[in-house]
């Protein structure tokens, strides 16, 4: 890991938007589930929002821009590239987070709780 990504991702986590500092406050210090959750993790070169490593899940949470056609063919093109390395990933919109906290974060949980990578790390 290079030192410009790492300063990179803390720079991400210095400017989170209002929806993932509402997202972070349930989920960091094992708040959610016990589960281990990271914001602004690099995982293969990219920074996804909140990555939860024993899960193999990444956690997006879109703003308005993920509308446009350019950054949702990026989008498409990094989740391609993520899933076929193993990783799972999840999306809710900023306006989901921000008027449906607890639907979403149990949501979360239940998506959480059905990755078969999670449920061999918690003996399930």
């Amino acid at each position: 890991m290079g030192k410009s990504n790492l300063e990179f991702a803390r720079h991400l986590r210095r400017r989170m938007t209002p929806a993932e500092r509402v997202l972070w406050s349930r989920v960091r210090n094992r708040r959610l589930g016990g589960y281990k959750i990271r914001r602004q993790a690099i995982v293969l070169g990219y920074f996804p929002d909140f990555y939860c490593a024993e899960c193999k899940l990444i956690i997006e949470v879109d703003g308005e821009i993920h509308l446009n056609a350019e950054v949702a063919q990026r989008d498409a093109h990094r989740e391609a590239i993520l899933r076929a390395n193993g990783y799972n990933i999840i999306r809710f919109t900023n306006p989901q987070v921000l008027h449906h906290t607890d639907a979403t974060c149990q949501l979360l949980l239940h998506h959480l709780g059905t990755l078969s990578a999670c449920g061999e790390t918690r003996g399930g």
